[in-house]
């Protein structure tokens, strides 16, 4: 449960609702810088040999869920070169497909 600890506090200020942000005077902020944030959070905790219980559990969406089924299809790399490599991969993956769904 203590490696979930540091990643609990990231992930959890990364699922405030983008919609609370803003006002009636603003534009909505982009959320895909948040999208991979969490993406690389999920990763990177699955890769540090946190428990897919664990992180479901702090999840609170469907969307979120199957990030973290998606990230434990991925094996558990043992260098952390790999490691960081994945994290990386990761983001980038789902931030494409953000970028990708806003720009249509």
């Amino acid at each position: 449960m203590q490696k979930l600890t540091r990643f609990t506090l990231l992930i959890v200020a990364l699922l405030t609702p983008i919609s609370l942000l803003a006002t009636e005077d603003t534009e909505v902020p982009d959320p895909c810088p948040s999208v991979i944030e969490l993406a690389e959070q999920i990763m990177s905790a699955r890769q540090a040999g946190v428990s897919m219980a664990e992180l479901m559990e702090v999840m609170e969406n469907k969307y979120q869920q199957k990030l973290v089924l998606e990230a434990y299809q991925i094996p558990l790399y043992t260098t952390q070169e790999y490691r960081d490599s994945e994290t990386t991969e990761f983001g980038n993956k789902h931030g494409v497909a953000c970028y990708e769904a806003m720009l249509r």
